[in-house]
């Protein structure tokens, strides 16, 4: 800028330009190289930033009260910088300025970033957390239990802020039995972060009893007022209490290094309180539930008892001698009163069966005499057709010889003796003559 300011040089370059005017590319041409000389440091908040990982580069505006300024840095020496840009954050910046002719646009080429003012601050407590949290430390207090119901609490704090009367009016609200260790000390400016550890040590080692938790908190206020409470000295004071601690800083987007450190960190000194003790309404609430819970536990569990007792009177009872023997008995008369019943009924059954057999066989044997007679009577009438007593009826004879029938007269010969069968009586005669068919012998 200070070769652009000599007055020969602009008035030498404004005469030439007068006798031959210059074209755009020209003036580019000639102003390029002289601001692309100017290497600068530059201080301002960031206003926008375009990260697109698909850009060889990282665009953001870099701005003042009055004034933006485009700048730019390549992503290799964005990477090497180790810083991330953040909308809001102060930043110094070094490079020049770029001009691209083609379309007239400036940009300032950022080659180095370092935070400013309250960036350098931040950037300083981001290391040393980074290393605190390397070293373990801030897992110290996160394995104390927190009371459920306190009874003594210690708070550190300004005697003359309001974070105290905002603790106090919290914890009278919420548990108002809980005794209250006070430490004032100053939360701000040089020298308070041995205030703040001198309090904590002073309730933590007090004489008499000790508080069951301790409360260290402030209201709000900018970054630069809590910087005691991103003190190491501090953070390693709270890492070696024995009794644990919660934060309420009233600074709600940052955590200080007071807060990591702590058992359990809240966003206000009311949160803390709150975080702190119980609500009693909650409790008597809670109370309340447990109380019906347990009586009706207590009813269930009676009845189980009652029925656990019903089912071992019985088992008892199954089990006596006399019970037993009853229960035989019974059976035993049950069973005579059945087999009683079925001979009944199986000796009406025999009974119903014999009559049943008996008609049949009555009728089975009328039907066989009538059959028989009817045969008799047949066989009765053939025979008297074939008799010979029929024959002899009519007038015939029947002539046996020794009880034999004579059918041939060659069967007699003279002088033996024929028995002759009449219709009525027999003949005994002699045999004079016999005569066959066709002679006749004497």
């Amino acid at each position: 800028m200070e070769n652009l300011q000599q007055p020969n040089l602009a008035q030498t370059i404004y005469r030439r330009s007068q006798e031959k005017p210059l074209t755009v590319t020209q003036a580019m041409n000639l102003l390029k190289p002289t601001l692309e000389q100017l290497h600068l440091c530059i201080i301002g908040e960031v206003s926008q930033i375009s990260a697109n990982p698909a850009y060889k580069a990282v665009y953001f505006t870099l701005r003042d009260a009055k004034s933006a300024l485009p700048c730019l840095i390549w992503r290799d020496a964005y990477r090497r910088c180790g810083i991330e840009l953040k909308v809001g954050e102060k930043y110094q910046l070094d490079g020049n300025f770029s001009l691209y002719a083609a379309k007239g646009q400036m940009q300032f080429s950022v080659g180095g970033i370092q935070p400013a003012g309250e960036g350098i601050l931040r950037a300083q407590v981001a290391a040393l957390a980074k290393r605190l949290e390397a070293e373990g430390l801030f897992q110290r207090q996160k394995q104390l239990q927190l009371p459920q119901i306190p009874a003594r609490i210690g708070v550190v704090t300004s005697p003359s802020g309001k974070a105290i009367h905002d603790v106090l009016r919290t914890l009278r609200r919420r548990w108002p039995a809980a005794v209250v260790l006070f430490a004032g000390v100053r939360v701000e400016g040089k020298g308070a972060d041995q205030e703040l550890i001198a309090g904590l040590q002073r309730l933590a080692e007090g004489d008499g009893d000790l508080p069951e938790v301790i409360l260290l908190v402030r209201g709000g206020g900018s970054y630069e007022d809590l910087m005691p409470f991103n003190s190491e000295a501090l953070a390693r004071a709270i890492a070696a209490l024995p009794i644990p601690v919660i934060t309420g800083i009233g600074h709600e987007p940052d955590t200080s290094i007071a807060d990591m450190t702590a058992c359990k960190r809240a966003s206000t000194p009311t949160g803390a309180a709150e975080a702190a003790v119980p609500n009693a309404a909650d409790l008597r609430l809670r109370l309340a539930q447990l109380r019906e819970s347990l009586y009706r536990r207590s009813l269930a569990q009676l009845d189980e008892r009652k029925t656990t007792l019903r089912t071992a009177q019985g088992r008892l009872a199954l089990h006596n001698p006399r019970t037993q023997i009853r229960s035989q008995i019974q059976e035993l008369a049950h069973n005579s009163v059945r087999i009683d019943n079925a001979w009944h009924r199986l000796a009406e059954r025999e009974s119903l069966r014999f009559k049943a057999n008996q008609v049949q066989l009555q009728a089975n044997i009328e039907g066989l005499l009538h059959d028989h007679v009817e045969t008799l009577q047949r066989q009765a009438q053939t025979l008297e057709a074939l008799s010979p007593l029929a024959v002899l009826g009519r007038g015939f004879a029947m002539a046996t010889k020794s009880g034999r029938v004579l059918k041939d007269s060659a069967q007699i010969r003279i002088g033996d003796r024929v028995q002759l069968r009449l219709a009525h009586g027999s003949l005994d005669t002699e045999v004079k003559g016999v005569k066959d068919g066709h002679d006749e012998r004497r």
